[in-house]
């Protein structure tokens, strides 16, 4: 977790044309990305690697993240509030709490409604966040 807080400091601190407020949420989406990476498919595992590339356009910035796992299929996360309807955005949090896991559950739901686009490959441990700057 030290590392992906290390990262998003860094990548929020670089010279942007974004407001504070809007550096601070593209920090965010790719700080809850790479910590999904690190904990779901990397399992905090010391030995295993989250690549993480960032591309500056002229017109977008694009954030790739890979992860070593064996990646995840959207329909299975019920326990992600990305899977919840519009009108119970906390339903996941019952599953969690029935199956023993910490709270949380929103980072896919955040970079989804910070970025522009997002990318998913198609076996899951890829992902690639795209801000345009128009």
């Amino acid at each position: 977790m030290e590392t992906a807080d290390r990262l998003a400091l860094f990548m929020k601190e670089r010279p942007w044309e974004f407001s504070g407020e809007e550096r601070g949420q593209l920090s965010l989406a790719f700080r809850e990305t790479l910590l999904n990476a690190i904990e779901h498919d990397g399992r905090f595992d010391p030995e295993e690697w989250v690549r993480v590339s960032r591309v500056r356009t002229r017109r977008t910035i694009v954030y790739h993240i890979q992860d070593p796992g064996e990646g995840f299929s959207r329909t299975d996360l019920k326990h992600a509030a990305i899977a919840n309807p519009p009108d119970r955005r906390m339903a996941h949090m019952e599953i969690r709490t029935a199956e023993e896991m910490r709270a949380g559950g929103f980072g896919m739901l955040i970079a989804s409604q910070v970025v522009d686009e997002v990318i998913y490959h198609q076996k899951g441990n890829e992902v690639i966040l795209i801000k345009h700057l128009d």
